[in-house]
């Protein structure tokens, strides 16, 4: 009998072909945001409490499907098959880490392979909490309009559509939502602002985000860790990142493993900062790694062992900015 499940998260499923600007190739990886924050979840889950919404592609190799069926934390059954290649992108790494992506010419589009409200199976709406990962604003909208209210919705959202000329599908939609993860890249574009400013400069537009509905804003800036604000407090913390450089092996898919890895402690009662530690850890782990198979191969428990190791030094590192 399938068990409860205490996370559905909603996203695309892609295939990637990356390339680094030294010239290295991962060439067809399974991976896609909402499959990547699934993953990232399934770290820290063993008894099926992790739902996927997906659509992924009827000609996906069987090779890189059967770590999402063996997981035992990881419940598929809201993974729908679509006609085709599904998404399938090139991923164009500059010298700095600036990431480019680039459609195929055979890969399907963001809006039919977004998953929909009648992807969702019945039981997941009983969830604790939902992560929708980057899609649409138009089809994030359908899946909020879909989800009970009074609980726990997260929302990474899509570098394609975060800008202000859609501002007005965003205040419907950030009404909506419980916590608001964008990266640096996407909340400077949105607030049309430079990029790689000082934190104390961004304090503001944070608060603007947050006034917009959000109870929590998770600004996420790569190897200088990241931002929360939280409304009520009028508070601002500064969380470092975890992973050593050392260790770092693919970054791709990074940001997705901290929401799924974040989104579930949170559910599970741990304080807000403890749950962007384990972020943090969730971070860390999938970028010692490349793609969503082996990040499914991660044994359970690992990164609750990685956690408890780090979180003292972790605490005494996270700084509360000053906010006057």
């Amino acid at each position: 009998m399938a068990g409860r499940i205490e996370l559905a998260v909603f996203g695309h499923t892609t295939r990637d072909f990356i390339v680094t600007y030294d010239g290295r190739l991962q060439l067809g990886y399974l991976g896609g945001g909402g499959m990547n924050a699934a993953a990232g979840a399934c770290y820290w889950a063993k008894d099926g409490e992790v739902g996927l919404v997906t659509r992924r592609a009827s000609v996906m190799p069987p090779a890189l499907l059967e770590p999402l069926a063996r997981h035992p934390g990881l419940d598929i059954e809201g993974v729908r098959v679509m006609e085709g290649e599904g998404i399938k992108l090139w991923l164009l790494y500059d010298l700095d880490g600036y990431r480019h992506w680039v459609k195929h010419h055979d890969s399907a589009n963001r809006m039919e392979a977004a998953p929909a409200p009648g992807d969702i199976p019945p039981r997941y709406l009983d969830a604790g909490g939902f992560h929708i990962a980057p899609l649409p604003p138009g089809e994030v909208l359908a899946l909020l309009n879909a989800l009970p209210e009074g609980r726990v919705v997260q929302l990474d959202p899509h570098y394609e559509w975060f800008f202000q000329r859609h501002i007005g599908l965003w205040e419907q939609i950030l009404k909506k939502v419980t916590v608001v993860t964008p990266s640096e890249d996407e909340f400077t574009k949105f607030w049309e602002i430079p990029y790689g400013q000082p934190v104390e400069n961004y304090m503001p537009y944070l608060r603007r985000l947050a006034a917009m509905g959000p109870e929590v804003v998770v600004l996420k800036m790569g190897g200088k860790g990241a931002v929360l604000h939280v409304r009520e407090e009028d508070a601002f913390y500064l969380v470092p990142p975890c992973a050593r450089d050392d260790e770092i092996i693919d970054v791709t898919g990074a940001g997705d493993s901290f929401c799924g890895s974040f989104c579930i402690n949170l559910l599970r009662g741990r304080p807000l900062l403890e749950a962007a530690v384990c972020g943090m850890v969730g971070s860390a782990v999938s970028m010692g790694l490349r793609g969503v198979p082996e990040y499914l191969g991660v044994p359970f428990g690992r990164a609750e062992a990685l956690y408890q190791q780090v979180r003292e030094q972790m605490a005494n590192r996270i700084v509360r900015l000053d906010n006057s």
